[in-house]
């Protein structure tokens, strides 16, 4: 999406509530993008253990054939299983432990999404460092993160950009509305600024 769309759909929005509109839409976009990847990686992975255990279980059942035909062949096809069975467990474990990783840094990457950061290696050094910090994961919480967050800041204020000053509430104009109407708090995302759009010429 471009200012001059959202300048369209928002028609007499000022300049600091276009940008603020196109931030929104670009954390969606950038956290679709990540998501997306995280899964496509889990998917790989996935797909490389279903060939891998295809594999095994062909030899395994080959040798469990052996073994009827020569009993002598029975303990290489025990030894064979329980092989087996250690592998898949410890393939559980490292794909478990890679799945929780990739969930810790598609939520840390959420988070530093909402933050302003001066430049995009700025913003990479702060992920960079916050998943190397291993904080605590609940559900989709980052716990200790905003203290993380303003300790970051407070050693490295050039990372971010400054706070901007304190305005008066804006107010849009909405297309078929005769009157402007106060904007209130920033939409959360672009859907629900579209919504209140629509919402409103509905009304």
């Amino acid at each position: 999406m471009k200012r001059e769309d959202v300048s369209r759909i928002f028609e007499g929005a000022t300049d600091d509530q276009i940008s603020a509109i196109l931030d929104i839409n670009s954390r969606d976009i950038g956290s679709a993008k990540s998501k997306g990847d995280q899964l496509t990686e889990q998917i790989t992975a996935l797909n490389a253990q279903i060939t891998q255990r295809d594999a095994d279980m062909t030899a395994l059942r080959e040798k469990l054939t052996a073994a009827q035909a020569d009993a002598g062949k029975l303990t290489e096809a025990q030894s064979a299983l329980a092989d087996l069975q250690a592998k898949y467990a410890a393939d559980s474990q490292a794909w478990e432990s890679q799945r929780k990783a990739q969930a810790y840094e598609f939520a840390v990457r959420t988070k530093a999404g909402e933050l302003k950061f001066s430049s995009n290696a700025a913003r990479n050094d702060f992920i960079r460092s916050a998943v190397g910090k291993q904080m605590q994961l609940d559900g989709n919480q980052i716990l200790g993160f905003d203290d993380f967050a303003k300790a970051y800041r407070e050693a490295d204020p050039s990372a971010f950009l400054p706070d901007a000053p304190q305005k008066p509430a804006p107010t849009i104009s909405l297309p078929g509305t005769h009157s402007p109407q106060p904007a209130g708090a920033e939409p959360s995302s672009l859907r629900e600024a579209l919504s209140r759009k629509y919402n409103t010429q509905k009304g």
